[in-house]
């Protein structure tokens, strides 16, 4: 029943509710509206029994007391982030696609992101209106779906099909996107992350964790950049020490006995070189723990993620939040050195 399912009113979606108890007549009323349908929607609609013996009544209830548009402002929710790259990739895909194409396949698979009054309604604009018209209604129907974009690209790569080109190039558009919206995250790191170093405080809303694994993504990303620079540095000192002190079976090191001026500025130029060494030493350090710090808050988040994914579903916020290629992680050793 609707009441067991634990689902978080942010994210659920049409393609989550059509396939729950009493939820086929707010399919149909689904442009009535709008596109995200909350779990307190579907639970008011299951204690009413069944909703086909007072529509209306049903209808009016629901849309006053329990609807909610989708949240197309704030960059936390679902639709925001599949609004926006709709549009990203809305030219490639009305210039390529037949839509009775990637209906075909759907149905030949049994993808479960579209149903029987998005298919008429498709159907109708290629036959009055032509491709391009279908072809933009489907992609604004697709987008109300969890897991679109991924039955997307398995259609286009489909051998009926046969567009994994433009597979590739939404992909890349994809990633564009998605990099964009990691360092627009990464701008605004929340003042907690920055001075407590502990476990992270548990939010109560998945899409803090969502974007506070964007933020810590990005941001380990340049702290590995910034202990590279500093390895390069301590290198770079320790170099320098080994040319003032030769070793003293190397005959070609010194050609002549120093003065004692040249001994004292030797010397100067030694404790400054060791004074600058040990200095970077105690960033290299600092920056190892730091980096470790935050990949295991970087862990901690993404466990939180995986959890509720699996919670609910696969969605595509869990898999944009984890790229198949990882980030790199740094392993450090006793000599200094990482991996």
């Amino acid at each position: 029943m609707c009441h067991d399912l634990h689902l978080d009113p942010l994210f659920t979606t049409i393609g989550h509710a059509i396939h729950y108890p009493h939820s086929a007549f707010l399919v149909k009323y689904l442009p009535y509206f709008s596109k995200c349908i909350p779990y307190e929607a579907i639970k008011k609609c299951d204690s009413m029994g069944n909703p086909f013996s007072k529509t209306e009544n049903t209808v009016q209830t629901i849309k006053e007391n329990a609807f909610r548009p989708p949240n197309l402002e704030s960059p936390l929710s679902d639709a925001y982030y599949n609004s926006l790259l709709k549009d990203s990739i809305a030219e490639l895909f009305v210039s390529y696609v037949i839509p009775m194409n990637i209906l075909h396949v759907f149905h030949k698979y049994n993808r479960r992101v579209l149903v029987k009054q998005d298919l008429d309604f498709i159907k109708a604009q290629a036959s009055s209106l032509g491709d391009v018209s279908a072809s933009r209604s489907l992609l604004d129907r697709l987008v109300i779906y969890d897991d679109w974009f991924f039955c997307l690209q398995d259609s286009l790569r489909d051998s009926d099909v046969m567009l994994s080109h433009v597979a590739v190039q939404i992909e890349n558009i994809k990633e564009d996107f998605d990099q964009q919206l990691m360092s627009q995250c990464a701008a605004d790191i929340p003042q907690e992350l920055e001075s407590d170093t502990s476990r992270p405080k548990p939010f109560y809303n998945y899409s803090h964790y969502f974007k506070e694994s964007m933020k810590l993504k990005v941001k380990l990303e340049h702290m590995i950049k910034e202990y590279d620079k500093e390895k390069e540095r301590r290198k770079r000192c320790e170099d320098k020490l080994r040319e003032l002190c030769p070793r003293a079976d190397n005959s070609s090191a010194v050609s002549h006995q120093p003065s004692t001026s040249e001994r004292f500025l030797l010397r100067e130029e030694n404790n400054n070189l060791q004074q600058e060494l040990s200095d970077e030493k105690e960033k290299v350090k600092k920056l190892e723990q730091e980096i470790l710090e935050k990949q295991s808050q970087l862990e901690y988040y993404r466990s939180i993620n995986a959890m509720q994914g699996k919670r609910k579903g696969t969605t595509l916020r869990t898999l944009n939040c984890f790229p198949k290629t990882p980030e790199k992680k740094i392993s450090f050793h006793q000599n200094g050195n990482h991996s």
